[in-house]
């Protein structure tokens, strides 16, 4: 819900992590360890697809057949 945002690099590292004023003064610690866990898997899945998007424009859509890309 945009309260708490995680931006990752291209190792799936956590580079930044913003949590609104909101969240920090109204919810349990509890609450705001979950938020980050879902934050961070968002941010993990959109740099997955964001990956795959820019892999196909270089390789004009042809996938190699048994490669996994490492995400």
């Amino acid at each position: 819900g945009g309260e708490v945002k995680v931006t990752l690099n291209g190792e799936n590292e956590i580079v930044n992590i913003h949590i609104s004023k909101n969240t920090l003064n109204n919810e349990e610690q509890n609450v705001i360890e979950d938020l980050i866990k879902a934050a961070h898997n968002n941010a993990k899945g959109q740099l997955k697809t964001k990956t795959a998007e820019e892999i196909s424009k270089v390789t004009g859509g042809f996938g190699i057949p048994g490669f996994k890309w490492p995400l």
